[in-house]
């Protein structure tokens, strides 16, 4: 894992200019620790700033590296952000990064006259590692169906319908989303299961659909929802004529 993701950092091409700076930066470290040795007088303070233009340098070429190849970024695990307001105020916490820690599966799509009924099986690999562990419901957030021929529905046009009717003691943003909590195929993983409402149209216009999520919502009694973000894609299979 770690030789693929020096392979991947390897190609990255970085801007002379921001290269530039970040080399500035580890010799002025560089320079400071030397004068501290030294007993050049430099104080404590001077020394942490120099680290911390360090610190601030490889967190740009980091960021820039995520922008420029998003292969790399798929290989980095989850984190927390916070959700900062136009004044800069901290208004809640996100889960960024999830995409490989989630598993979305789909079945067959079952037809009707009007319909299409596509069973979604949701797996939470790591459900005893923070933050799924805290985690009591799941439900869907923002997810899109596109079609081969570029068309496409988003989450206001699909109804998610939870495979069970349970009453939970605390409200829930978003209960038209809930995804039923099932039995888990081992001790450490979470799974929730729910069936897509397709309009049937969309299938007989497309020769193939995918269904693309980009975030989830966790829920907790006395807890905000927490959001999830990531990009999962499960192709839906479609019923040979």
């Amino acid at each position: 894992m770690e030789n693929n993701i020096k392979k991947e950092m390897d190609k990255i091409e970085i801007p002379a200019e921001l290269h530039q700076r970040s080399v500035l930066g580890v010799q002025k470290a560089k320079q400071q620790l030397a004068g501290q040795r030294d007993g050049s007088g430099m104080g404590m303070k001077r020394l942490w700033q120099g680290i911390g233009g360090v610190i601030a340098a490889s967190a740009l070429v980091f960021a820039l590296m995520m922008a420029v190849e998003p292969g790399l970024a798929s290989s980095v695990k989850g984190y927390f952000k916070d959700i900062v307001n136009g004044r800069g105020a901290v208004t809640g916490t996100e889960y960024r990064q999830a995409t490989d820690e989630i598993k979305v599966e789909l079945g067959e799509p079952d037809m009707n006259a009007e319909n299409a009924v596509v069973p979604l099986t949701v797996t939470i690999l790591h459900g005893t590692s923070v933050p799924y562990r805290e985690i009591e419901v799941v439900s869907l957030g923002e997810f899109t169906i596109v079609g081969s021929s570029g068309e496409m529905l988003d989450d206001k046009e699909v109804t998610v319908q939870a495979i069970t009717d349970q009453d939970y003691s605390f409200e829930i943003r978003d209960s038209s989303k809930l995804l039923s909590e099932a039995i888990p195929d081992d001790n450490s993983s979470k799974k929730f299961q729910a069936r897509l409402i397709i309009p049937r149209d969309i299938f007989e216009r497309n020769h193939h659909l995918a269904l693309r999520i980009h975030s989830f919502y966790g829920h907790k009694k006395g807890d905000a929802p927490l959001e999830i973000k990531g990009e999962w894609e499960a192709q839906i299979k479609l019923q040979e004529s």
